[in-house]
């Protein structure tokens, strides 16, 4: 369901035997009126809050459609194969569904608004399969709250090892009492969307670039976190020059508008958790905008059934449509994971891959 309400990731701070919840909101779409790309040496506008009230209805329905209707592996991931007919069929299918208005001309609004959906509905399967698993786990054990040895024969879907499992376990019971009730049950479920996690993520990110060690990042420590290019070079009328100029300019602009949640001029921890986060809406834009720069072949801003059949090695990296899988990946080096997903987020006006 596609949701008209804040997400939000929750923060546990124990001071002595009092829990204090501290919630780090992810931005509520609506307030986001435009997001500018450059595509093809062309700006290009997507107005996510209208795009929310006029397509998010239908691109909730075209998602959910696609999802009761396709095989869960329809993501090409194997392109170079002899199977070109059956792989040619499920990206034939997969353009159908983002296809909103059926004109066989696939822009990048709709392919926004079918992947913000895609991330929206597979977050609420996500957690809702971890209930469901807490509550399995609840009555065959008969007890209220989770041991590590009750979970311990329960196969987790990323496959850990005894030690992972250990691992995940201790990170998410974070009231330390060695059991878990269901709402840290979710944390172990899918690490990603949990706080523990993620607050860790931050809190590396902040001692890696948070050079005055203030606890949040402001302008300048951003901008030498995630500039591509160091310097503008010795003459300012070179290419490095513009590209340093331009690249600086739209740092600035997405620190001030897209990232800096509470408008304070600084990124704060808590704002780092919610960009870390797979279902900010960003990331599935950022994926949208990817998939454009990568298939749009012809540079004309649109996408033809031809072009994004001949972009199957892009198209099988767009974890948005198949969230779950991506989740419960590579949690070895989940924080590796975190950290290029934040890069592919405050890099998405430039040709990054994904």
């Amino acid at each position: 369901m596609m949701r008209h309400t804040m997400l939000a990731v929750v923060l546990v701070v124990i001071i002595g035997p009092v829990m204090y919840v501290e919630t780090a909101p992810l931005p509520h779409i609506l307030t986001h009126k435009n997001i500018v790309m450059t595509l093809h040496g062309l700006l290009d506008h997507v107005d996510v809050g209208r795009l929310e009230i006029d397509n998010g209805q239908s691109a909730k329905e075209a998602y959910q459609d696609f999802a009761n209707n396709i095989h869960r592996g329809i993501l090409p991931k194997h392109c170079d194969t002899e199977q070109k007919l059956v792989i040619a069929d499920e990206i034939s299918t997969i353009y159908d569904a983002m296809d909103l208005d059926d004109d066989n001309r696939l822009m990048l609004d709709e392919a926004c608004a079918f992947l913000i959906a895609a991330v929206a509905s597979q977050s609420e399967t996500t957690l809702t399969k971890a209930e469901w698993a807490f509550k399995k786990l609840q009555a065959k054990n008969k007890v209220s709250l989770l041991t590590f040895d009750a979970i311990a024969a329960w196969s987790h879907p990323a496959r850990l090892s005894m030690t992972g499992m250990e691992s995940l376990f201790v990170s998410s019971d974070v009231d330390n009492n060695q059991h878990l009730d269901q709402t840290e049950f979710v944390h172990y479920y899918a690490p990603e969307f949990g706080f523990p996690v993620l607050k860790e993520f931050a809190a590396r990110y902040l001692e890696t670039h948070d050079a005055d060690n203030d606890g949040h990042l402001d302008i300048a420590e951003f901008l030498n976190a995630t500039l591509l290019l160091p310097e503008e070079g010795d003459n300012q009328y070179s290419a490095q020059a513009f590209d340093y100029r331009s690249e600086n300019k739209e740092r600035q602009r997405e620190f001030e508008q897209d990232l800096d949640i509470n408008k304070n001029g600084v990124l704060e921890q808590a704002e780092l958790v919610a960009l870390a986060d797979p279902r900010h809406f960003l990331h599935a834009v950022n994926q949208a905008y990817v998939l454009f720069i990568r298939c749009d072949a012809n540079g004309d801003h649109e996408l033809e059934p031809e072009e994004l059949g001949n972009c199957c090695a892009t198209l099988a990296r767009v974890s948005s449509l198949n969230l779950e899988q991506e989740l419960h990946a590579n949690l070895d080096n989940i924080y590796v994971k975190l950290g290029h997903r934040l890069k592919r987020l405050v890099n998405n006006h430039l040709h990054d891959e994904l």
